[in-house]
């Protein structure tokens, strides 16, 4: 039986994926699609590196008509192929049965084949996921494996400091995110065992009353927390020191990365324009 928890304080319009493992709350669908080989359609054509373009060349591309579109088509297929015959069945009943949840892609964004489609900011959301959400030992391998490469991109010092300086507020909520996250696991865990054990058949729900709450100060460090402190780094390391930040990112973080959505291009324009300003009014 399924446990119905509490929303998660993010209000993402698009699903997003780094090196580790996703979020819980993205559907099942989402999961799928990670261990699916990512296909997409790209241009032969070389392409000026991906830290170099301009926020409105990767909204002209991201957004090109039907650039998208082939991109989560190419996905769908893969993903379908990938599937067994009656489980494509079986998501075909529940997507006709719930479209709005069970919906196909609207876009499917690979940092492996199409880094430049992303966002700085978006990089640095995958970048402080992987490396500071805990100390665990995959979040020590990922912080040696992006910016433990600094000397590599030429900058003149460990970045590691500015970014927890920079981004203390973000790192904060992602760590308390986690906590939550095991949290909800642990006491779903605690009441199966508590309903085989006294064979009830009353419905599972977390216990509100012991679940950490999110701050509106918290909520909107998920929205524009990224955005903001990567303004602060940028600031803070000037233009040239920032341009080789912005390497690592494309060359460090973006492989590995993907992003789903389902929702409409006017929806998914809107939400990053809203990001880059720092999800302010």
């Amino acid at each position: 039986m399924d446990l119905e928890v509490e929303p998660g304080p993010r209000g993402d319009t698009e699903a997003r994926s780094p090196l580790r493992r996703p979020p819980v709350w993205v559907c099942w669908m989402f999961v799928a699609l990670a261990t699916a080989t990512p296909v997409q359609a790209t241009d032969p054509t070389p392409k000026k590196p991906a830290a170099e373009w301009t926020d409105d060349e990767r909204f002209e591309a991201r957004f090109a008509p039907g650039a998208a579109a082939a991109r989560a088509r190419a996905q769908n297929l893969a993903l379908r192929a990938r599937l067994p015959e009656h489980a494509v069945e079986s998501r075909k009943r529940l997507e006709r049965e719930a479209k709005s949840a069970f919906a196909e892609l609207t876009d499917f964004v690979d940092g492996n084949m199409t880094p430049e489609l992303f966002f700085p900011f978006e990089l640095f959301e995958t970048l402080l996921h992987m490396c500071f959400e805990s100390e665990s030992k995959p979040s020590l391998e990922n912080r040696a494996h992006t910016i433990g490469r600094w000397r590599d991109f030429g900058l003149t010092d460990d970045p590691e400091p500015m970014i927890r300086r920079e981004a203390a507020r973000v790192i904060a909520a992602y760590q308390k995110e986690v906590a939550v996250t095991r949290y909800l696991a642990g006491r779903r865990a605690q009441q199966l065992t508590e309903q085989e054990q006294s064979w009830s058949a009353s419905p599972l729900a977390p216990d509100d009353t012991n679940i950490p709450k999110f701050s509106q100060e918290e909520k909107w460090v998920f929205c524009g927390g990224p955005a903001d402190s990567l303004a602060k780094i940028r600031n803070a390391l000037g233009e040239e020191q920032y341009s080789r930040f912005l390497r690592l990112l494309y060359v460090r973080a973006a492989p590995g990365t993907w992003i789903t959505a389902q929702t409409d291009a006017d929806a998914r324009i809107a939400a990053l324009r809203n990001q880059l300003r720092g999800c302010r009014p």
